[in-house]
């Protein structure tokens, strides 16, 4: 049974730090990939103060809401409604459809808008971080550095080994 002693010279400690995104959770497998013990990852999410909407998410700040969900779903529905309808209306069920959702966008939009303009931002701010710590064999440093970098790590550090505990019990 191999267990890591953070005392010992061979191992060492990396912490870095991810915005909270896809990417942690490819960075751990990676870890673990390599040989690093899942008891030997620490995956500590730091909480957000205040929550805002955004108008766009993107894959790097993800809140799971936007503006445009409202607008998506009132475009959706009228123009389901319009190529119903359409058959029966003059210019037919295709035009009638991109009518209802060219109109079910804007109306979603301004109902979002009016709902959300108190929390309202043009774009998503920088969300919560994810702090991971690894204690590893000090020959995995290097390719541990590596998969933090593809990973989109916004920094990281190598906690020195304090050797103390050693140095008073001779």
């Amino acid at each position: 049974m191999a267990h890591l002693n953070t005392n010992e010279t061979d191992t060492v400690q990396i912490v870095a730090t991810f915005e909270h995104s896809p990417f942690v959770e490819m960075a751990i497998h990676d870890l673990g990939e390599l040989g690093v013990p899942p008891r030997n990852i620490v995956a500590l999410p730091l909480e957000n103060l205040e929550s805002q909407v955004n108008i766009v998410d993107s894959i790097h700040r993800v809140d799971g809401r936007s503006i445009l969900d409202g607008a998506m779903m009132g475009g959706t529905i009228l123009a389901v409604l319009g190529a119903i309808y359409g058959f029966v209306l003059y210019w037919g069920p295709v035009i009638w459809g991109l009518l209802g959702l060219a109109g079910g966008f804007f109306l979603g939009l301004i109902i979002e808008l009016a709902l959300n303009k108190k929390k309202l931002k043009l774009s998503s701010s920088r969300k919560s971080e994810v702090i991971i710590e690894v204690t590893c064999n000090a020959s995995l440093k290097d390719q541990l550095i590596k998969v933090f970098k593809i990973r989109k790590a916004t920094g990281f550090v190598t906690k020195p080994q304090s050797n103390y505990c050693s140095a008073s019990s001779e």
